[in-house]
């Protein structure tokens, strides 16, 4: 499981995972009839946002922007009678397709201890890179919501940092894995947990039901703002907004 080494650092808050597992049980398959009167429902995502990082310490003074964007289509097929009531209607569908990403990042600073000790600059970037993925569409826990739930099927995540159309050019040994935080992988997520899953295997966007059958959303994904101050760790600053656009048809 991919785990980076910046999730302790940071110190954001874990998610609750009470109603989490209920999400995953696999869905009964319709009979053959039944899939027949499925209505196909496009899904459109599109996402970009802006993050920084800081940390002032005792041991490393550094910075990280990052700025990204990303994008991909779904198909979910959807029984009629949910696309008249989906604020009511229980149902859950599966999907899969390819994301693609880019982003640009910078990272610099100066170790005052080892390893790596001295001055350490990072340039990242990616240009369309493909991610594949599976979703599930279905139910959130409260009613009007839905839940798209999207997993990366390569063992790197979402995104690779270093393949694909990702580059890593470092100084140092410092950083030379990609982002140290709002990593390609964990969909440029810095939280160490995702409603009780991992944020590399596991991605959770709650969207209102009015959605569908024909309908858009506009929402803060990621939306991580925070600060925290510690004699281990320092001064760290963190901010990652995230604007995400979803248009169902």
């Amino acid at each position: 499981m991919l785990v980076p080494r910046s999730r302790i650092v940071t110190g954001v808050a874990l998610l609750g995972t009470a109603a989490w597992l209920s999400v995953f049980c696999p869905a009964a398959t319709p009979a053959a009839g039944a899939r027949a009167a499925l209505r196909v429902v496009t899904v459109t995502i599109s996402g970009h946002g802006t993050a920084r990082w800081s940390v002032s310490s005792d041991a490393d003074k550094g910075s990280l922007a990052l700025n990204y964007s990303w994008h991909g289509t779904l198909r979910f097929g959807i029984r009629p009678e949910v696309l008249k009531d989906p604020a009511h209607a229980k149902f859950s569908s599966r999907g899969a397709t390819t994301l693609r990403a880019s982003w640009v990042g910078d990272f610099v600073g100066n170790k005052l201890s080892e390893p790596y000790f001295g001055p350490y600059h990072c340039a990242y970037k990616g240009a369309n890179v493909p991610g594949k993925v599976t979703a599930q569409l279905t139910n959130g826990q409260v009613r009007g919501a839905i839940w798209l739930v999207l997993h990366p099927k390569s063992e790197d995540g979402f995104f690779a940092a270093k393949t694909n159309g990702a580059t890593v050019s470092c100084s140092t040994g410092y950083g030379d894995r990609g982002p140290t935080h709002f990593e390609p992988a964990w969909l440029f997520r810095d939280n160490i947990l995702d409603h009780g899953q991992f944020s590399s295997t596991t991605a959770v966007i709650v969207l209102s039901s009015k959605l569908l059958p024909r309908g858009s959303a506009a929402l803060s994904f990621p939306h991580e703002v925070g600060k925290r101050t510690s004699p281990f760790a320092g001064n760290l600053h963190w901010s990652n907004l995230g604007h995400l656009s979803v248009r169902a048809s």
